[in-house]
Formats: structure tokens, C-alpha cells, sequence
């Protein structure tokens, strides 16, 4: 799946996100980190879709799933 994805420079938001296909990054906040965990950043992004979060969201609260779907990401 990373070798699909684009990743895009985005200063529009703070850390990084996916919309399941893409992934956006903040340079700035991009380049503070330790090359592994620029990596574990990008296989977060990355599992995001893998895991068909973005789809399977629905209509519930955006907020509320993310967190949700970042805890079984870190978990």
C-alpha cells in the first residue's frame, strides 16, 4: 500500500493524516523526527487503509472514530 500512496507536503495540518489513499505530511514536523519514526508515521498512515478505516467510518463522528482507529493502530 505505500508503494501506491502519494505523499504530499501539507502545512495545513500539524502532524500527518490519509484520506485512505494519500498520505500528508508537515514538513516541518516531518523532518523533527528520527528516520524510525518518520517510518512507524508512515506505516501508521499506511495502516489507516489497510484497515479500511476511512470507509468503514460511515456517518459516525469523525473525532470519535479516529481516536478509535488510531488506538487499534498503536495498540
Amino acid at each position: 500500500l505505500a508503494l501506491h500512496a502519494r505523499i504530499e507536503a501539507s502545512t495545513a495540518l500539524p502532524t500527518a493524516a490519509t484520506d485512505g489513499h494519500d498520505i500528508y505530511v508537515n514538513p516541518a514536523f516531518f523532518g523533527k523526527l528520527t528516520g524510525d519514526e518518520q517510518e512507524a508515521l508512515l506505516l501508521h498512515e499506511v495502516l489507516h487503509a489497510a484497515l479500511s478505516h476511512l470507509p468503514r467510518r460511515g456517518g459516525r463522528d469523525a473525532k470519535r472514530w479516529n481516536i478509535a482507529a488510531d488506538v487499534v493502530i498503536n495498540g
